[in-house]
């Protein structure tokens, strides 16, 4: 943990053995240590303060729309429509062939003119219900 970035998604700092061996390490060095990132969904006012104080950065995202940006920026994802059914893949919990198949349909049912369209709408009614 002192020589490597590591981020911390999808699994608790909290948890007894993370927390413990990462403490010991940045109580050994606190000057000299890599910065690390917890992404995390949380909107709480004092996470990022909080998580500062360790030279963790605390990125308030959801796990899928941080992978999904990793994913752009690593060049995984060539084309927007590849990246808008990703997005709607990971919110919905399907395969990106499900979601594929569902777009196209979801494009031609309602005369889209696009893909990308069908996909954004799928995200806008399945991950952002209030």
């Amino acid at each position: 943990m002192r020589d490597k970035r590591i981020i911390f998604i999808g699994y608790s700092l909290r948890d007894f053995t993370t927390w413990t061996s990462f403490i010991s390490v940045f109580t050994e060095w606190p000057n000299n240590m890599n910065p690390h990132a917890l992404i995390s969904p949380t909107s709480s006012k004092h996470y990022g303060p909080f998580w500062d104080h360790y030279n963790i950065k605390y990125i308030p995202l959801k796990a899928y729309q941080f992978l999904i940006a990793v994913h752009d920026s690593l060049g995984n994802l060539d084309k927007n429509k590849d990246i808008s059914l990703a997005a709607a893949s990971a919110c919905s919990g399907k395969s990106y062939d499900e979601t594929l198949r569902a777009a196209e349909t979801l494009m031609i049912e309602n005369h889209y003119p696009s893909i990308d369209i069908a996909a954004i709408k799928m995200i806008m009614d399945g991950c952002y219900e209030n």
